[in-house]
Parts: structure tokens; C-alpha cells; sequence
């Protein structure tokens, strides 16, 4: 994340680069602000994007024709974002992570925030509902969910039927998505989400027996971390039957999760 920053800090030169350099510079930006947007969910001390100084330069790497501009002869390149996304959906996932992050209900200046963030959600949910992308759907519940957290405007029984709803359509989601077709680690950020809102045993078992698969399959340890965090909140104090609630619980858990509460 470090040379993300750094490249950051400087504009971006198009014009009369080769084009190898030119692509090692989107990738690495890009690469940058899908690590530091949802490693924010997985450890509090990483929210580098949480400055909004830090997002100054990104939109330069982003601005660029729909062809690069083609120097030597070289084929022109495409201009694809490697994460098959916008930049700005990665930006919102550290905005909502943020947001979610705040124990208690929301202020009347969250609230606007959070009004901002789903404003901002609303746009995606076409593009995403028209591919049919997997990945970007459980991403899509995941934030739904998220931005449900502190929210004073629905009582626990509504706000509870409501991620019961969203947890059904990503676990029939997941149900469709070929892991070997995504980078493990790329699923690892909906799944914490989930398992964190999960109180009930069929549902944990569901991410239990997903994130043990990409755990055997190529995400190693951090799917190892992932899961042994979420088994602590499951089997922790935070879902004790005192609760007063499911929805309660819920919430207990997804602040746990993104407090870094459990860590080693």
C-alpha cells in the first residue's frame, strides 16, 4: 500500500510513457485502493483512505481516454479496470466501513452521510443486477447491511427482517459463485461481513464451510485469520443470550469485527 500512496502523490504521465509503464501505474493504483479499502474491515489501523488528502491524486489515474494513448507502434490499451469496477465502489466501501465502524446510534451529521453513501450505493445496484456479476452482488448485500448499522429510522424487529433478507440473497448468491474463478482473498471481505451478522447456527455454518474451502483451496492464512476471528465473536460473549435481541446480536458482532476486537 505503500507505493499506492506514493504514486498518489505524483500525476500520472500518459502522454509519452511507454505503455507497460502506464499500465504498471494503473495497476499498482488500483491494487492500492482495493487493499486499502477493505483491509480497513479486517484492522482499524490500516484507514489510510479515511484522509480525503490521501484520495487527491487517485481520480488522475482514472481520467485517462477510453484508449490509452498509443506511443511507438505499441497496440493501444484498453481501458479496463483490472477489478472489473469503478474506483469510486471501492472508495464507498471505505466510506461505508467508516461509517459502520461508529458504535451507538448515528448523529444527525452521520445520518446525512449515510444518506450521501446510499445515494452513492443506488447508483451501482443497476450495473450490478445487470451483469449478474457474483462477486459484485455479494459485495452489494454486504454494504446493504452495513449501512443498516446505527440507523434510528427502522426498529430492531424491521432492521432484523430486513439483513435476514439480505443474508438469504447472498448465501443463494454464494451458492452460484465458482471460487476459482475469483482471488480467494477477494471473498473473503463479504464473508467477514456475514459471519459477522450471523447469529444463528445454519447460517455461521455456511460461511464456516466456505471460508474453509478457500482456505484449503489457495487463501492460506488469511482466510485461517478470517474465520478464526469470526468463530471467536460466534462462540464469544457477544452473542450470549442476554442480548436483548437478534438484531442487537447482529450489531454486536459487526462492531466486534471492525473494533478489531479478538485479535491476537
Amino acid at each position: 500500500m505503500a507505493s499506492g500512496t506514493l504514486l498518489t502523490q505524483r500525476c500520472p504521465r500518459w502522454a509519452g510513457s511507454a505503455q507497460a509503464a502506464a499500465v504498471f501505474d494503473r495497476i499498482c493504483v488500483e491494487s492500492f485502493v482495493y487493499h486499502a479499502s477493505v483491509m480497513m474491515a479486517f484492522d482499524p489501523c490500516l484507514d489510510v483512505l479515511s484522509d480525503p488528502q490521501r484520495r487527491l491524486g487517485l481520480s488522475r489515474y482514472f481520467s485517462d481516454p477510453v484508449h490509452l494513448p498509443s506511443t511507438s507502434g505499441e497496440p493501444e490499451v484498453v481501458n479496463q479496470p483490472i477489478l472489473h469496477t469503478s474506483y469510486e465502489f471501492f472508495l464507498l466501501i471505505a466510506d461505508t466501513t467508516k461509517l459502520a465502524r461508529i458504535p451507538g446510534p448515528l448523529s444527525n451529521a452521520e445520518l446525512a452521510i449515510r444518506e450521501d453513501l446510499e445515494s452513492q450505493l443506488s447508483q451501482f445496484v443497476p450495473g450490478i443486477m445487470t451483469t449478474r456479476n457474483h462477486a459484485e452482488m455479494l459485495y452489494l448485500y454486504a454494504l446493504q447491511i452495513m449501512l443498516m448499522k446505527g440507523y434510528p429510522g427502522i426498529d430492531s424487529k424491521e432492521a432484523d427482517r430486513t439483513i435476514i433478507t439480505h443474508l438469504q440473497g447472498a448465501m443463494n448468491t454464494l451458492l452460484m459463485v465458482d471460487p476459482e474463478q475469483y482471488f480467494a482473498s477477494f471473498l473473503l471481505w463479504p464473508l467477514a461481513i456475514f459471519g459477522a451478522v450471523m447469529v444463528l447456527q445454519d447460517e455461521i455454518q455456511v460461511i464456516r464451510d466456505y471460508l474453509t474451502i478457500l482456505q484449503e483451496m489457495r487463501a492460506g492464512g488469511q482466510a485461517k485469520w478470517t474465520l478464526k476471528r469470526l468463530e471467536e465473536i460466534w462462540r464469544g460473549r457477544y452473542h450470549l443470550d442476554t442480548a436483548p435481541d437478534h438484531c442487537t446480536r447482529r450489531w454486536i458482532g459487526l462492531q466486534a469485527f471492525l473494533d478489531g476486537n479478538n485479535r491476537d
